[in-house]
């Protein structure tokens, strides 16, 4: 969390600059691993649809992670319909993640701060569909949504 009287920052007793720094750092590491995640699927959907059609039932499209019997939608089945909808909720979660990279810009921050802080109050929305697309997500960001409570 970055805030002038952070509870994180003041444990550890970092200035404001220190955790600002901080966060802007996990942001752009976090952004450009999403952005080479969605780069390698759209190489990954473009290489599979080169394969022969008996092989492309294999491993569809829609999450390569799982048989075709599993993920296509209709299939009432092994939470088939939640499986063909990762490729959405990772989608969206990465357009609102580029939202809020585009409006963090020293640019955009300094001459439109309301829309600066608007848009990073999407990060919610986006931390919900990023645990709709990785269901263990929850976990790994519980702490960090404990200290935003806590400095709230």
């Amino acid at each position: 969390p970055v805030s002038r009287h952070s509870a994180l920052g003041s444990f550890f007793k970092l200035t404001y600059k220190g955790t600002q720094a901080f966060h802007r750092g996990v942001s752009y590491l976090l952004i450009s691993l999403v952005l080479l995640h969605a780069l390698l699927y759209i190489y990954w959907a473009g290489y599979w649809k080169t394969w022969p059609a008996d092989k492309q039932a294999l491993f569809p499209v829609y999450n390569p992670t799982y048989d075709a019997d599993e993920v296509y939608p209709g299939n009432t089945t092994n939470l088939g319909s939640y499986r063909a909808s990762l490729i959405f909720t990772g989608a969206a979660s990465a357009v609102i993640m580029l939202f809020i990279c585009v409006t963090s810009i020293s640019i955009v921050r300094e001459n439109w701060f309301k829309l600066f802080y608007w848009i990073h109050s999407l990060v919610l929305l986006s931390i919900i569909t990023a645990a709709l697309h990785a269901s263990t997500l929850f976990y790994c960001i519980a702490p960090g949504i404990f200290m935003w409570f806590l400095d709230k």
